[in-house]
């Protein structure tokens, strides 16, 4: 099954909440990146905007990113509503070296 890449841009829901918004999404990274389907799961905080976060995912195919998203400790931090999803990108696999001198 072909590697499914993404990168998501969500923003915290309220500034009050910004610590535990930021102990939450750790955690679910620590979690995520034990899951069988998950090859890549980062959660990075935007410097230029606090409570901005990209989460840079790579996942075994779209079936795994579905896993992911029924995963009980997936569904319990979007049950908190501590983030927004601003934007999904799909991304292309890393080019090979065979690949980038066409």
């Amino acid at each position: 099954m072909a590697a499914y890449y993404l990168c998501a841009r969500i923003r915290a829901t309220d500034p009050q909440r910004l610590p535990e918004t930021r102990e939450a999404l750790m955690h679910l990274e620590a979690v995520t990146q034990h899951e069988p389907a998950c090859y890549q799961f980062q959660v990075l905080e935007d410097t230029a905007c606090a409570g901005d976060f990209l989460l840079w995912e790579c996942w075994e195919g779209k079936e795994g990113l579905e896993a992911h998203y029924r995963a009980p400790h997936t569904q319990a931090l979007l049950n908190q509503k501590l983030t927004d999803i601003v934007e999904i990108t799909e991304l292309a696999p890393p080019m090979t070296l065979d690949q980038s001198a066409s």
